[in-house]
């Protein structure tokens, strides 16, 4: 599988590394200032190198470059499917660092989407954690999974539809897909770690003394500045067709690893995560 990944630099430039199938495109910076160009040039060369999976830089990465880039089925790689990979490993990681088992964790998941993906990630981390809850318009989509669980593993999730009144008291709360605004209507424990799987989030309610984890630094073979190393990892090892737990495997067996936290202020510290549980 080929992908490009695509920044902008002083001139034209063009590499390709073999090993990964990495198609390396530096365009001259003149390009910034035109997102339309910028975009049908960036199609274009996808369409030289017959790719049509991409990853931005940092600084190209907005949102008038990406819809032009979309308009020609092109695929942004950005890193999110990688993230809800990583999301048990991550749990298992800050557990260890503030001496919690895993087993006494209780884990919120908020989401809109229902697919495949969203089952089989529910199953791979509700099986290690002491409570599972699911909180979706789509509550009804997950009762059979529910049912799944119960009979074949003794695993009890919980099941709620939104309830913005409801006080969301648990250890990690899961955002795969909830905005800023939606988040603020609800009243989280301010002894909360939250994953934000799409959304960017900035700031909660005033209560709110938790973290926000909105990216994680992955370690990788080789150094790529100006990219997410979530994004490039998706690109070199993720697996749509495969369940997170086989995708889990291959991340750790590659030699990657989670390298740090990151917040709105940069990188999370230990020390942060262990003022957190020391209010639980």
């Amino acid at each position: 599988m080929s992908y490009a990944i695509i920044d902008y630099k002083k001139t034209f430039f063009t590499h390709i590394d073999e090993i990964f199938e990495e198609i390396n495109v530096n365009i001259p910076k003149h390009y910034k200032k035109n997102a339309i160009k910028c975009g049908r040039k960036i199609n274009r060369i996808l369409k030289k190198y017959n790719t049509n999976k991409v990853i931005l830089s940092k600084e190209l990465y907005n949102d008038e470059i990406k819809k032009y880039i979309c308009e020609k089925n092109n695929y942004i790689i950005d890193g999110n499917n990688m993230y809800k990979i990583l999301l048990r490993l991550c749990i298992l990681d800050i557990c260890e660092i503030v001496k919690i088992p895993i087993q006494t964790i209780r884990v919120v998941l908020l989401v809109h989407e229902f697919s495949i993906e969203i089952l089989n990630l529910v199953k791979h981390i509700s099986k290690d954690v002491k409570r599972f809850s699911v909180i979706s318009e789509n509550k009804d989509k997950f009762e059979r999974l529910a049912d799944e669980l119960l009979r074949e593993a003794g695993i009890t999730i919980s099941l709620y539809e939104n309830n913005y009144k409801t006080t969301l008291r648990c250890d990690f709360i899961i955002n795969i897909d909830y905005a800023e605004d939606e988040l603020k209507r609800y009243v989280i424990a301010e002894d909360t770690i939250i994953f934000s799987v799409k959304e960017n989030i900035k700031e909660l309610k005033k209560s709110f003394n938790g973290i926000i984890i909105n990216d994680i630094d992955i370690y990788l073979n080789k150094e790529y500045n100006n990219f997410s190393t979530l994004a490039i990892c998706e690109a070199q090892i993720y697996d749509f067709k495969r369940n997170p737990k086989y995708n889990e495997e291959k991340f750790l067996k590659s030699g990657y690893r989670i390298n740090a936290y990151m917040g709105n202020n940069g990188i999370i510290n230990e020390n942060e995560f262990k003022a957190v549980f020391s209010k639980k």
